[in-house]
C-alpha cells in the first residue's frame, strides 16, 4: 500500500479571504521571479553609502556585530568576551580580531 501523495496549493500562505487570496497571489506572482533583496543584515549601510568607508577587520564586519553569530557560537559553548561583544559592566573582551576571526 502507497501513501497518499500530497499536493499543496500555490495559494497555502495567502489569505483563506478569495478577494484578498487574489491580490496576494497577483503580487507574488508580480515578483515571483524576482532575485531576492533583504534590507535586513547587519552591515553598517555607511559601508555601502560612504565611498571612503572602510570596514576594518573581518570580525569588525562579519562577527562582531551580528547577533545571530554571536549566538550561535554561544550555544557551541564560546564566550561572548571570546568574539570581542563588548560587556554591559565595561569588562575586558577580546580585542585580538585575528583571534576572533578564528574562532
Amino acid at each position: 500500500m502507497s501513501a497518499p501523495v500530497w499536493h499543496l496549493s500555490e495559494d497555502r500562505f495567502f489569505d483563506p479571504n478569495s478577494d484578498q487570496r487574489a491580490i496576494a497571489h497577483e503580487l507574488y506572482q508580480s515578483v515571483a521571479h524576482a532575485p531576492i533583496v533583504s534590507p535586513h543584515g547587519h552591515v553598517d549601510p555607511r559601508l555601502f553609502a560612504d565611498p571612503d568607508a572602510s570596514f576594518g577587520t573581518p570580525a569588525d564586519l562579519l562577527i562582531i556585530p551580528d547577533h545571530y553569530v554571536s549566538r550561535m557560537l554561544v550555544s557551541q559553548g564560546v564566550p561572548l568576551e571570546a568574539l570581542g561583544v563588548p560587556r554591559v559592566d565595561s569588562g575586558p573582551v577580546e580585542q585580538d580580531h585575528r583571534r576572533i576571526w578564528q574562532l
